[in-house]
């Protein structure tokens, strides 16, 4: 169970890579519901300027081409026109946030505390995009931290401490008040948008980092309903005779993004709840990804595990059958998954009590 906050581990360090993605690029495009204000500016040549257009007019465009790159994934443009943004007008909120989450996107130590600096430059803090894009920033720098301490901790790192376990335990609490802050900036843009995707994730992984293992879980379960939710909007746009070609796959796109995203969070929820000792809820919520995704083979073979754990040989055996008839075909005997799930299949078949004979 996650209940040192000395040395967290999985599921805590997986979930915060695992979903940082998905919160990033969950839910509506960074323009559809931002608060955040901008204004114009005056001065020296700037991009744009052989176009012929206004200040205005080249805010408008650099604005709809970063939303588009980034909306496709294309952080390098996304972050380009965000900058000839900024160099219009420097103090544009809604430009420093792309900009900000541009950086956040790539990840890299350097990249992360730009990002942070970035953010601290806008003023409208109470936006709830701000807080959430804050937060994500903050806990991944908190990820740096720690794996450095664990780096030291297992001698995979150098260090010049006289002490180098007291360095580790340093560093490992540095961590833990970035993830502290993180979570508070995540609470605050959940307060300032209710049942916001981005935030209710931040306070996922976030509270399975702290070790607050059940309220992690109690997280996660309102972030699948609010996934829930976007794909009833998705489905209630999708139904719209009038719709677009573009828009459809769009959001046939959004829609796929979604299960897939609901998946991995239930993955989790079922991980954390057999750590906590729950067979019977991890086992349902597997039966809830299998009713999702029908093939994904690793759901077969966690429920099998757990029904093998809970004493329910016969129906351990028969998931362990179902992910055997998915991967063998196209892995190897010495795949340590096959080999793994073959030997699971041959403990079920010594602990089931066949009938007598006669």
């Amino acid at each position: 169970m996650i209940q040192s906050l000395r040395r967290p581990c999985l599921p805590a360090r997986s979930l915060a890579r695992t979903l940082l993605l998905g919160a990033l690029c969950f839910g509506a495009s960074l323009g559809a519901a931002s608060t955040l204000t901008s204004c114009s500016s005056s001065g020296p040549r700037k991009p744009g300027d052989d176009l012929g257009l206004t200040d205005k007019q080249k805010l408008g465009l650099f604005y709809e081409n970063a939303l588009r790159y980034y909306d496709l994934g294309d952080i390098d443009r996304a972050q380009v026109q965000a900058r000839n943004g900024l160099e219009v007008d420097p103090g544009n909120e809604k430009f420093l946030l792309i900009f900000g989450r541009c950086n956040l996107l790539r990840g890299n130590a350097q990249d992360i505390q730009v990002a942070i600096d970035t953010f601290k430059r806008i003023r409208t803090k109470d936006d709830f995009k701000v807080q959430a894009s804050w937060g994500a920033a903050v806990e991944r720098l908190g990820m740096f931290y720690e794996e450095a301490s664990e780096g030291i901790r297992s001698g995979d790192r150098s260090t010049d401490a006289a002490d180098p376990m007291a360095r580790a335990d340093e560093l490992h609490e540095t961590a833990v008040k970035y993830w502290s802050e993180a979570h508070d900036r995540f609470q605050r843009s959940l307060e300032l948008r209710s049942g916001e995707p981005e935030a209710i994730n931040g306070l996922v992984r976030t509270s399975a980092l702290l070790g607050r293992t059940q309220e992690s879980i109690a997280h996660a379960r309102s972030l699948v309903d609010a996934i829930q939710a976007s794909q009833r909007l998705v489905a209630n746009e999708l139904d719209n005779t009038e719709i677009t070609a573009a828009s459809e796959e769009r959001l046939f796109k959004n829609r796929a993004s979604n299960a897939e995203f609901e998946v991995k969070t239930r993955l989790y929820i079922a991980t954390a709840l057999r750590r906590e000792g729950d067979l019977s809820g991890a086992i349902d919520e597997l039966d809830q990804i299998i009713a999702l995704d029908p093939y994904l083979a690793q759901a077969h073979s966690q429920k099998a595990q757990l029904l093998f754990e809970a004493g329910d040989f016969v129906k351990a055996r028969a998931s362990i059958t179902r992910f055997l008839e998915m991967r063998a075909p196209t892995s190897t005997v010495n795949d340590p998954d096959i080999k793994q799930a073959f030997e699971l299949r041959e403990r079920c078949d010594r602990n089931i009590v066949k009938p007598r004979q006669g």
